[in-house]
């Protein structure tokens, strides 16, 4: 304890070059990870971006979309960031500055290439030492092309996790088509649905906190992650809209991996390492067809989706029809959202949200009871869905981010949740501050208090943290966060990041963990850099300390090369660590 306030005096939060490292607490999903990188790499153009390409950056709402559409029709289009900045909340415009850019209209109107653009990403993965169940090779594999070429994009995806035998582990493939007729969109192959709130149909989207409430509603889309049980293969259309309705079909006929003899469930980590997954792989076939409506107006947006699935394995045919209305409904600064579904119960997510120049807030009821079944759903939840398809939450989340004073920024959030386990009706609450203040011009500081309790357990959670960026090409982060759970259990972790950017094309991030938790029940998260530079949360117990060198080195303007190592020691442990590797290539 005496460690942590002595820390406490010299710990301080670094100015780094824009990285996606957040107060969000629990694991991130990889497709968020994916989109995030993405629009890094590939800033949108809000002079040319179509509204589903401006609510896929995070904090916009459909409501800001469309200010953003009628502003430059209005004005033939922005001339320059200032332009575009007076119309977005200033709170709101902070955060999503590294996701766009204002190319002026007389550039836009340029000459389109007449080359597709490809991306491929490479990455190779070795740990050790290596798990003497894996019968098969020690390395992992990743291999991902995506081309865009005109109204036409594609993606061919290969994985093979570390220890499985089959190089080809999991193979996925897709093709999208734009305006073919009248169809806005069609993808055949494997696809992605994201509808409402999620409620019913869904991509894998764990809970976020500390953040006002986002979703974001991709409609379909082409499948570009990894997750082997969370796609839909088949074909899917969206037509073009007729008046105020827009209409999306999807079939879908696939081969998931399964466990269960009295009921079946979908089993979401597929790695398939040992003998035991033999008898799951590919187990269920699962067919699924169904469809979704959206009437929109001045009024809003209301949805409505259903499909119908059915899954057969050897000995059991499973069937259900989920089906849900959704709206949207915008009135000044405040905007009425949720989603209302049946299947086999009924379960809500509603909520009101407000933006303001510099606030924003949001208030959001949940009503997941353990009879509502849908696997295919990826709604807020403070519990993670199951394998059965049960999600077994209720609560009410809200939240609140404003600026108080000039550079300081205070964020309060509270989450109240009850559910049930075996029959047993259980409760808990979340309460977190969250306060930044930049000192001076390259250096910030950053405290927060977190108090969490479930059921007879609770733990409190305090950290400070420090960023010093004094020099435009290094940069220091230190961190100190200290934990008690049960008034019995306590835990501390500090960690410090030095950054160095020595050439525009050549980054260098090395990380010393230390940390010391008896925590059972709740763990310490520390966001880490993944490759090529995105967070990843990793939770963290029990004695020891981790190290990571991070290399990224861009020679070309449509190459990168990433390099990472990783070493963790623990006192019950031997060493284990990995190095990954990451090529990236563009041609315009």
């Amino acid at each position: 304890m005496n460690r942590f306030f002595c820390l406490l005096i010299l710990i301080a939060f670094p100015l780094f070059p824009f990285e996606l490292e957040t107060d969000i607490e629990g694991e991130t999903s990889e497709e968020m990870i994916e989109l995030l990188e993405s629009l890094l790499e590939n800033p949108v153009d809000v002079n040319t971006a179509t509204k589903k390409n401006l609510l896929s950056i995070p904090f916009i709402t459909e409501e800001i979309a469309d200010d953003i559409i009628r502003a430059r029709e209005t004005r033939g289009g922005f001339t320059d960031k200032d332009s575009f900045r007076k119309l977005i909340p200033l709170i709101i415009y902070e955060r999503i500055e590294p996701f766009v850019v204002v190319i002026p209209p007389k550039v836009v109107s340029r000459r389109p290439s007449i080359y597709p653009e490809v991306r491929v990403r490479t990455r190779v993965e070795n740990r050790y030492p290596r798990d003497d169940r894996a019968p098969g090779n020690a390395l992992g594999l990743y291999n991902r092309i995506l081309i865009d070429y005109g109204q036409f994009s594609g993606c061919v995806l290969q994985e093979k996790d570390e220890g499985e035998r089959d190089f080809v582990d999991f193979l996925a493939f897709g093709v999208k088509a734009k305006n073919v007729g009248h169809l806005e969109d069609v993808v055949v192959g494997y696809y992605g649905l994201d509808f409402g709130e999620r409620l019913v149909l869904a991509s894998p989207v764990l809970t976020f906190k500390g953040s006002p409430y986002q979703m974001r509603r991709k409609g379909i889309h082409l499948y570009t992650i990894t997750g082997e049980n969370t796609y839909k293969r088949g074909i899917a259309l969206k037509t073009e809209k007729f008046g105020l309705f827009d209409i999306s079909l999807f079939y879908s006929n696939a081969s998931l991996d399964a466990r269960g003899s009295d009921s079946v469930y979908y089993t979401y980590s597929a790695d398939h390492i040992t003998s035991a997954w033999e008898d799951i792989k590919d187990r269920v076939k699962e067919v699924i067809y169904g469809g979704h409506i959206d009437i929109s107006g001045g009024y809003g947006t209301i949805g409505a989706t259903y499909y119908h699935a059915s899954d057969y394995d050897s000995s059991e045919k499973r069937s259900y029809s989920p089906a849900s209305v959704n709206f949207s409904i915008p009135g000044g600064r405040v905007t009425f959202f949720g989603e209302v579904a049946y299947s086999r119960d009924f379960a809500a997510v509603c909520g009101v949200k407000s933006r303001g120049d510099k606030f924003m807030g949001d208030v959001v009821l949940r009503y997941l009871p353990r009879s509502f079944f849908s696997p295919h759903s990826s709604p807020f939840s403070d519990r993670r869905i199951s394998s059965y398809g049960l999600l077994n939450d209720k609560g009410i989340y809200t939240c609140l981010l404003f600026k108080p004073f000039p550079k300081t920024e205070l964020t309060i959030y509270g989450d109240h949740m009850e559910w049930e386990d075996d029959e047993l009706p259980g409760r808990g609450y979340e309460y977190r501050i969250i306060l930044d203040r930049r000192i001076t011009k390259g250096f910030e500081l950053g405290v927060s208090y977190r108090y969490k309790c479930k059921d007879d357990d609770y733990a409190r959670f305090a950290r400070v943290e420090m960023d010093v960026s004094a020099i435009k090409w290094i940069g220091l982060r230190l961190r100190t966060e200290w934990a008690e759970e049960n008034d019995t259990l306590s835990g501390e972790l500090v960690f410090g990041d030095v950054y160095i950017h020595p050439l525009n094309t050549l980054s260098i991030n090395y990380r010393h963990i230390i940390f010391d938790s008896d925590l059972t029940r709740f763990k310490f998260t520390e966001y880490e850099r993944e490759l090529p530079g995105v967070m990843g949360n990793k939770f963290i117990t029990g004695h020891g300390r981790r190290n990571y060198l991070l290399v990224s080195y861009k020679p070309f303007k449509f190459l990168r090369f990433s390099v990472k190592y990783e070493e963790t020691f623990k006192k019950s442990s031997k060493l284990s660590g990995q190095v990954d590797l990451n090529l990236t290539k563009i041609k315009n």
